[in-house]
């Protein structure tokens, strides 16, 4: 909002905004830059002293402020303001992570469970009746060939299921019926699985967040959130809405009780360290919108496009340029003020300052597999190796117990 360049000069959007009056009305400044996030609020056990800005102006030590300053209710029993020059709230950010057991397992979600039970069953039914077709054949027209047993008709339904055939095929036109509806039956199986396969491995899905606003978030316990040190949102939350019965400060307060005073961490000095900590753990910073995507624009493109705004908005509000209580020039900076509105040059500022820019998330023109894309063929190899063991060993015991149980019943026949 405001960038000080030194000798009395300022930039940013309020502070164009404040260099614009500065030369409408020829008039000088001399700032002070205050420490650390000081916009103001009611001092300790005070009803009505106020640090920051505020105090400043209200101590007479500050003619007016050439930084951006929310417009409360509390603040306009000490100060006052000009017209509001933009709209600001504070919203939810958090980083999105990619789902590693949904793509571990990529290859199993295109269909449905119901739909797996489904095909297996068709798959069962059809080599069923392909099992006593060719027994009736056999039975009502004598043939030569030998009928199928029903384990080989389920390895033909289930070949034809995989798209590969099989060696051997039925004489009779009925059983011949049975292969190509099971052929038929398992191309469209095969061929919507795959393209429902190829638009799931192709567009990344992040893992879903178990909230989406900041009443859900305050009944989440592996989940931390904060703010800058001393934000309106503290403020509020803490101070402003103790005696509150509305619906957003019960929100409020229930989420800076329950989430912000969780760890003395989750407040930071600065909106550069809560996107650190966005990026870095389960944290969800509360900011400002428009500082908060200015900071998210000037972080790496890979950092900033897995940061997410969640919809909620909270303590919405104007923002203006504070002045001393009943200040003269108030009437005088809201008529330039609606002049810079009416000419433009207030949207420009907006335009060139507050814009959020042409985002590149989501552009990939290179999609390339992973490990974890295919991380669910390596799994199938090592279980059906170790299935496949297990049933050799398996096979071996039943050997085994038949050969003893041989021994003991020819040992008894023998004497």
């Amino acid at each position: 909002m405001s960038t000080y360049l030194g000798e009395g000069n300022i930039t940013g959007f309020v502070g164009d905004i404040v260099t614009a009056l500065r030369y409408a009305h020829n008039f000088s400044i001399t700032f002070d830059v205050l420490e650390g996030y000081a916009y103001g609020k009611l001092k300790n056990s005070s009803t009505n002293e106020w640090t920051g800005m505020v105090g400043a102006l209200q101590s007479g030590k500050a003619d007016l402020t050439v930084s951006e300053l929310s417009i409360t209710e509390e603040r306009l029993k000490v100060v006052t303001y000009t017209q509001p020059i933009y709209i600001i709230s504070r919203k939810l950010f958090v980083a999105t992570y990619e789902d590693l057991a949904k793509k571990m397992l990529a290859y199993t979600t295109p269909m449905d469970t119901a739909l797996y039970w489904c095909i297996l069953a068709n798959m069962i039914g059809l080599a069923a009746i392909l099992f006593f077709i060719e027994r009736l054949q056999r039975l009502y027209i004598p043939m030569e060939e030998k009928p199928v047993s029903f384990g080989v008709a389920g390895w033909y339904m289930l070949s034809a299921l995989l798209q590969q055939g099989s060696n051997t095929y039925p004489i009779s036109i009925a059983a011949r019926v049975i292969y190509w509806v099971g052929y038929s039956v398992s191309l469209i199986v095969y061929t919507s699985y795959s393209a429902t396969l190829v638009s799931h491995l192709a567009v990344e899905q992040p893992a879903p967040l178990p909230f989406s606003n900041l009443h859900q978030l305050s009944r989440q316990s592996g989940w931390d959130a904060g703010c800058s040190n001393n934000d309106l949102f503290q403020v509020t939350a803490s101070q402003t809405c103790v005696d509150s019965q509305t619906d957003e400060c019960r929100v409020l307060r229930e989420a800076w009780q329950k989430v912000v005073l969780r760890s003395p961490d989750n407040l930071v000095n600065s909106y550069s360290e809560g996107l650190e900590k966005v990026l870095n753990s389960k944290y969800v910073f509360i900011g400002v919108d428009v500082t908060t995507n200015y900071y998210i624009r000037g972080l790496p493109i890979a950092d900033s496009c897995r940061i997410k705004e969640l919809p909620g908005r909270y303590i919405t509000g104007g923002i203006a340029i504070g002045l001393q209580n009943n200040s003269p020039f108030r009437k005088i900076f809201d008529h330039s003020l609606q002049k810079m509105r009416e000419s433009g040059l207030m949207n420009k500022l907006r335009t060139k300052w507050l814009s959020a820019g042409t985002s590149t998330c989501g552009r990939k023109t290179k999609i390339t597999a992973n490990l974890s894309d295919v991380a669910a063929i390596f799994i199938l190899l090592m279980g059906g190796a170790t299935f496949s063991c297990l049933l050799l060993l398996l096979e071996y015991g039943v050997q085994q117990a038949r050969q003893r149980w041989w021994m003991m019943n020819s040992w008894d026949f023998l004497t």
